[in-house]
């Protein structure tokens, strides 16, 4: 997590929403690390798969609306990354979990910035040019989120 944490400035792809959403799941990735007990760090994978495909969903809408042409095969790293977080959340083997949480958090800590400084940085470049879409996409889901509470 040390090494998410000393890049997540590199990070951004130019857009503040998903940015934001990146630092979200940054965040619930590094309580991980903390954890002690396997409710505990169940608890907090739960929180990283849903915050993931939270984010997902919008990111892919994001792509759509910036006609990003190469948005199926970024749709699919991420399908292949929920399955994988799927995989280790569903590990019932009483003690394994916890015995492979260096791996788990390898895997989170590894794939962030990997996924973020290649597949979300290719699309940088048509989100910037699709920034007044995106923005009235963003407004729009504030004021649904608001009028749901």
């Amino acid at each position: 997590m040390q090494q998410l944490t000393q890049r997540l400035e590199d990070l951004s792809v130019g857009n503040e929403v998903l940015d934001a959403d990146h630092r979200s799941i940054h965040a619930a990735t590094a309580r991980l690390a903390a954890c002690t007990t396997e409710t505990e760090l169940r608890h907090h994978l739960s929180t990283v798969l849903e915050l993931s495909k939270i984010h997902f969903r919008r990111e892919e809408k994001y792509m759509q609306v910036a006609r990003f042409p190469h948005a199926k095969i970024h749709a699919g790293q991420h399908a292949r990354f929920l399955n994988t977080l799927r995989h280790y959340h569903n590990v019932t083997e009483p003690g394994f979990l916890l015995l492979i949480k260096p791996d788990l958090e390898e895997f989170l800590d590894g794939w962030l910035i990997d996924h973020v400084l290649s597949a979300d940085k290719a699309y940088q470049s048509y989100m910037i040019r699709s920034a007044p879409e995106l923005a009235a996409l963003a407004r729009e889901a504030r004021s649904a989120a608001q009028q749901a509470q």
